[in-house]
C-alpha cells in the first residue's frame, strides 16, 4: 500500500516569477529518490499576471518530483491563498515557503527526522537568517541556544524568542489548521500567525533552533506605499489583542504586544518616508492596539507631521543620533580608562 505523503512544501505566489526558481531549487535539489513518496510541492498562484504558470510547467516537465499547481481565477487575497494550500494539499504537514525565499542545504532531512521523531506534534517553528536581495550578505540572525520540545504555547512562543512571523520558519500540521475557524484572521495577512496561535493550544509543538531557511528581504508585492506597510504592522499587534479570546495568559500577549510595538513604531518612519495618506486612519487604530506614552508623546506627531517636511528632517534627525551615539562612545572609552 502506498504511504501517505508526511510533507508538503506549500508556496503561495502572487507576480512571484523573479525568485520562484531559486526557492523550487533549494526544494527539489533536496528530494532525493528515496523521499519522493514522503515529499511534494504545491504552488497556489494569486491570479498571477507575470507567467509564472510558464515557469511551474517548465518544472513539472523538468523533475520527476511531484509539483502541483493551482491557480486562482482571480486574486482572492493573500490569507485566503494560504489556506488554500492547506485545503489543497496531499501531506500530513505543510511547510510553508516564501516565493522568495529559499532552503539551507540539509534542511529537509532535519524537518523529516523530527517530524518521524515526534509524530505528535502541530506546530514546529524553524529558525532563519534575514539576507540581502541577491541572498549573499547576511543582514541579521536570532541566535537560538538549542531545539526545544513544548508541552504548551508560552514555552514555544517564549523560546522561539516571538520569532514565528515569518511564514517560511513554519510547518503546521495541515489536520490542525483545517480544524479551526480562521475567519477572523482573513484579510489581516497574518493568516499563518493567526492559525499558528490557535494550534498551539491544541497539542505538543517543537523550536529549531538550527537556521534552515534563508529569507530574502524584499517587500510583499501588496505593500506598494506607506498605509499598507504601516497597516500590516499593525495587523500583527490586531492578531495578538485577539489572543485574549483563543484563551491566552494576559503575561504572554503582554509580552507579545510589546514587541509587536517596538516593530509597528520602527515602521513609522518609513511608511513616512514612503507616503501615509490616511493619517487619522492610522492614529486611531494606533491608539487602539498600541497606546502608550511614547506613542503621544513621539508617534502621532510624526504621524501627522506633513510627509515633505518629514521627508526632509529624518535624514538630519539619522545624522544627529549617528553622531550622538559616536559622542557617547567616546564618553564611555574614557570613562572606562579613567575608572581603570
Amino acid at each position: 500500500m502506498e504511504q501517505p505523503t508526511t510533507l508538503t512544501v506549500g508556496i503561495p505566489t502572487y507576480n512571484g516569477s523573479a525568485y520562484i526558481r531559486e526557492a523550487l531549487d533549494s526544494v527539489i535539489s533536496q528530494i532525493t529518490d528515496d523521499l519522493m513518496h514522503r515529499v511534494d510541492i504545491l504552488v497556489s498562484d494569486n491570479a498571477s499576471t507575470d507567467g509564472i504558470n510558464d515557469i511551474i510547467k517548465m518544472y513539472q516537465a523538468s523533475y520527476p518530483v511531484k509539483i502541483e499547481y493551482s491557480r486562482n481565477n482571480t486574486n482572492i487575497g493573500y490569507d485566503r491563498n494560504v489556506d488554500m494550500l492547506f485545503k489543497k494539499a496531499s501531506g500530513k504537514y505543510v511547510w510553508l515557503l516564501g516565493d522568495d525565499d529559499v532552503w539551507k542545504e540539509g534542511a529537509l532531512l532535519y524537518v523529516l527526522k523530527l517530524l518521524d521523531t515526534y509524530p505528535s506534534i502541530k506546530a514546529v517553528q524553524i529558525n532563519f537568517e534575514h539576507y540581502d536581495r541577491k541572498l549573499e550578505r547576511l543582514v541579521h540572525y536570532t541566535e537560538i541556544s538549542e531545539d526545544s520540545f513544548c508541552h504548551d504555547a508560552e514555552t514555544f512562543l517564549r523560546k522561539g524568542k516571538g520569532k514565528y512571523g515569518n511564514l517560511s520558519s513554519l510547518v503546521l500540521s495541515r489536520a490542525a489548521w483545517n480544524a479551526e475557524d480562521l475567519s477572523f484572521g482573513f484579510g489581516l495577512k497574518f493568516i499563518h500567525v493567526y492559525g499558528l496561535m490557535k494550534i498551539l493550544l491544541r497539542g505538543d509543538s517543537y523550536i529549531v533552533h538550527e537556521p534552515l531557511v534563508k529569507v530574502r528581504l524584499v517587500p510583499p508585492t501588496y505593500l506598494t506605499d506607506g498605509d499598507s506597510l504601516l497597516g500590516i504592522a499593525l495587523d500583527s499587534g490586531t492578531i495578538v489583542h485577539s489572543m485574549k479570546k483563543m484563551g491566552y495568559d494576559p503575561s504572554i500577549i503582554r509580552w507579545l504586544i510589546r514587541d509587536t510595538r517596538r516593530y509597528t513604531f520602527y515602521t513609522i518612519p518609513n511608511a513616512k518616508l514612503v507616503g501615509l495618506k490616511n493619517k487619522s486612519i492610522a492614529a486611531r487604530r494606533l491608539i487602539k492596539i498600541h497606546n502608550s506614552p511614547a506613542l503621544w508623546l513621539k508617534w502621532l506627531p510624526v504621524i501627522f507631521c506633513p510627509d515633505s517636511i518629514f521627508k526632509h528632517l529624518y535624514p538630519l534627525k539619522k545624522r544627529i543620533s549617528s553622531k550622538t551615539r559616536n559622542i557617547e562612545r567616546v564618553l564611555k572609552g574614557y570613562l572606562k580608562k579613567t575608572v581603570t
